[in-house]
């Protein structure tokens, strides 16, 4: 498992992004319980799981954490689990790998992450977690989400929050923002050798159907002044849906004929307030739960 493929693309990351070992340390909310879980690739990923209401389950939420962060950060509890209490949902959070306490297998910013996200929603099957299936992913984990959810016809609805355009837009933006260039190349050209093929170029959802026949409605929140291309993520958005006319900047309530909309905002995450999920954000909240409403209004 551990090539020295891995290894290298390892050292890399771990060079340039140092926080990524040093925001390992975790924990758990007492009212979870946590599953290992096994990927396609035979990645060990941890997971934790929460149930609302075992009598009045409605659906359920699978909460994706940002890069260099963990399903441990406690930014991730609270308001996530307010969410399942309020629409009777169960609650699904996992570590991506190479973060917290899952395997160090290489990060891809986008593909190998959708493929610990398809763990945890097999795990979800084999214990009947009730439908929909809804995702919201920040950053690394609206990459995930936003690959997933146009691939899996299990996913109802998705919220991708302060997520980059494409794998190597992610990591152009954050080692550009770092001052090392130089490091843009090498890393995803060692993180495509570590899988042993382009993984990089195939996390691009610019690559995929743009109009998956399970039609899931998709929500993406950004701040106008985030470290990534607003942009870029924009050029992601209107590859939803080609074809199909969506307002920009509208809630779901104000243009309820789409499937797809992109709200910017005043919203901001960096790697310095790291354990504040941008979920926290005031008003984001509020945009999450109209989307909510809308996605089980339209069931």
């Amino acid at each position: 498992m551990d090539s020295i493929a891995n290894k290298l693309a390892n050292a890399l990351l771990e060079n340039l992004f140092p926080h990524i070992i040093k925001n390992r340390d975790q924990g758990k909310p007492d009212w979870s319980w946590d599953v290992w879980l096994k990927t396609r690739d035979d990645v060990s990923i941890y997971s934790w799981w929460y149930d609302s209401d075992k009598n009045n389950r409605n659906g359920t939420f699978f909460v994706l954490h940002g890069f260099t962060s963990n399903c441990g950060n406690p930014g991730y509890w609270h308001r996530p689990k307010e969410l399942a209490d309020k629409y009777g949902f169960c609650l699904g959070e996992i570590d991506f790998r190479h973060h917290g306490k899952s395997l160090n297998k290489s990060p891809t910013f986008g593909m190998a992450e959708s493929w610990d996200l398809e763990a945890a929603l097999n795990y979800a099957d084999s214990i009947n977690a009730p439908k929909p299936y809804v995702l919201i992913g920040e950053s690394l984990g609206g990459m995930a989400a936003q690959l997933v959810a146009i691939s899996d016809p299990r996913i109802k609805a998705a919220v991708c929050l302060q997520t980059p355009g494409w794998p190597w837009d992610a990591i152009g933006n954050a080692l550009k923002e770092r001052k090392k260039v130089v490091g843009i190349p090498f890393t995803g050209t060692a993180i495509n050798a570590a899988y042993g093929f382009k993984i990089m170029s195939a996390g691009d959802i610019r690559t995929k159907e743009p109009n998956p026949e399970h039609q899931p409605y998709v929500l993406y929140i950004m701040g106008i002044h985030d470290k990534y291309k607003i942009d870029h993520t924009k050029q992601v958005w209107d590859h939803w849906y080609s074809g199909h006319a969506a307002e920009y900047n509208k809630t779901p309530t104000q243009a309820s004929n789409q499937r797809k909309w992109f709200i910017e905002g005043p919203w901001y995450h960096s790697d310095e307030n790291w354990n504040q999920s941008i979920m926290a954000g005031e008003g984001l909240a509020n945009l999450v739960v109209e989307f909510m409403d809308f996605v089980l209004d339209s069931n």
